[in-house]
């Protein structure tokens, strides 16, 4: 499929509307200018673009976790649960692996056994099952705004249904979903599905209603924290909200999850942050606003419970310390089950605890030394990183990116698509920060290489021996085990 990074036309844009609702019979439901008058019509504090004015303005973070069950009774209960126990700031509806690929006719089918069983038989909300109506019944039944999210290839009825019910966010994940949730569909028909739910934001942003967009990562190193250096993700950030300020977006939220070593994690917020501005300016959207969301390292959790909650409540010390508007809270029992709704309140109360610690400190953490020379490192790597893939596609971000992705100027080192080059490998310093051990076909220069490699070094002498891949794997598996890094004091 032929895409490119301009603004899909209106009348074409219209004329996809037709087959996208077509899609489910649920889609029938949706009457964008009925939905529109909903949103107006709605307290400013469900919508999310609201919540995070606010915070920014208040110098406050909006904490909250992911969630997603099988009936609206089960949601429901959850949502309510997540908000008047736990203080969720908004709340979020995942949608199912069914609902994510399209297999519609399965989904209706386990939620109506899940209703008539009362089990969870999906791993997440089946958003177009239950179509507009359902929706709505959710959102009016709790006092937040209402996210989707789903990583999934083809996202587009998922998203009207999502938004004409009154849910205020949405994720674009193209780089993601390429990188790890796909071996055999290209990079541009993701790309040109992910543009119709971009643009039908933009359509709602020209008609008066503020939609946020969380922006493509993209070798965020969520799936194995340690293995990807963060101006990979940093890069894939930007570009992905350069992708999504194309369709006429102007709320965009760029994430960034957590390695563990708090000076490079303070310092990528910094980075993406102004970078992303940068290049919004750069390239004329100036009336675009971005926001910081941050949280958990991703990857394998400890099996004990009691270390696992460590691992949870650290995002929200670095979420005080960046500062961002939102902070993503995971669940402490993750590694072993589908989290239950009394834990994932536990969960939220210890990590808004955590931040309440850190942020009486008034510490400008920002212009430590330590987090100054992070800084500087991933301003170089990243601009040369986005200036390679722009020049690419000659100022066309979805053009550079296809040829960026074909080359190993973007990638990502434990991506499951073989489309993906994996050429770049990070690894872990002594002190827990991502460095490059071999920087693939980025385009990084000598200083920038021999940064890392100076850093690396130095580990190697610390563990007596070459940094190899069982060092990697090890380095991943550590914190199953309860430490944090391979050879640590000497363990």
């Amino acid at each position: 499929m032929a895409v490119n990074g301009k603004k899909l036309d209106e009348d074409v844009f219209l004329e996809q509307r037709k087959q996208v609702l077509g899609m489910w019979k649920t889609g029938a439901e949706v009457d964008i200018d009925e939905a529109i008058a909903y949103h107006k019509a709605m307290p400013a504090h469900k919508n999310i673009t609201n919540q995070m004015q606010a915070a920014r303005k208040n110098g406050r973070t909006i904490i909250y976790n992911l969630s997603g069950y099988s009936t609206i009774g089960q949601q429901k209960d959850l949502l309510l649960t997540l908000q008047n126990e736990g203080g969720s700031g908004f709340l979020i509806c995942i949608y199912d692996s069914y609902t994510r690929t399209c297999r519609f006719e399965q989904a209706d089918a386990a939620r109506l056994e899940s209703e008539r069983s009362g089990k969870n038989l999906l791993n997440g909300f089946p958003v177009v099952s239950y179509g507009v109506k359902g929706c709505r019944e959710l959102f009016e039944s709790v006092d937040r705004p209402v996210a989707s999210l789903g990583p999934s290839i083809e996202n587009r009825l998922c998203t009207e249904i999502a938004l004409a019910s009154g849910f205020s966010q949405m994720t674009i994940n193209s780089f993601t979903v390429f990188e790890s949730y796909t071996k055999t569909v290209p990079l541009e028909d993701i790309i040109a599905c992910h543009q119709y739910s971009a643009r039908l934001v933009g359509y709602y942003q020209d008609k008066g209603v503020n939609i946020a967009v969380v922006a493509p990562n993209g070798a965020g190193g969520d799936n194995a924290p340690g293995t990807a250096p963060t101006s990979i993700g940093s890069s894939g950030n930007i570009l992905g909200a350069l992708l999504c300020a194309a369709q006429g977006v102007k709320h965009i939220v760029l994430e960034y999850h957590a390695h563990g070593n708090l000076a490079q994690d303070v310092a990528t917020c910094l980075v993406r942050m102004e970078l992303a501005r940068e290049y919004l300016d750069r390239l004329g959207y100036n009336d675009v606003e971005i926001y910081l969301e941050n949280g958990q390292m991703g990857g394998m959790y400890p099996l004990d419970f009691d270390q696992a909650f460590v691992q949870v409540v650290y995002g929200a010390s670095f979420a005080a310390l960046a500062p961002a508007e939102r902070c993503q809270v995971k669940t402490f029992d993750e590694s072993s089950s589908i989290p239950t709704k009394e834990n994932q309140v536990r969960s939220l109360v210890g990590a808004k605890m955590m931040y309440d610690i850190f942020r009486c400190q008034n510490i400008d953490f920002y212009h430590i030394r330590e987090v100054q020379e992070e800084a500087n490192e991933e301003r170089l790597e990243t601009r040369a990183i986005v200036d390679k893939v722009l020049e690419f596609g000659d100022g066309d971000v979805v053009l550079g990116a296809i040829k960026a992705y074909e080359l190993g100027i973007m990638d990502n080192p434990v991506a499951s698509n073989p489309r993906v080059k994996t050429f770049t490998m990070g690894m872990k310093d002594t002190s827990g920060a991502v460095r490059y051990l071999n920087p693939g076909n980025l385009p990084l220069t000598k200083d920038m290489v021999d940064f890392h490699r100076e850093k690396l070094a130095a580990r190697e002498k610390s563990i007596g021996h070459k940094l190899d891949f069982d060092t990697i794997v090890s380095d991943m598996r550590a914190l199953t085990d309860g430490t944090w890094l391979t050879g640590l004091y000497g363990r």
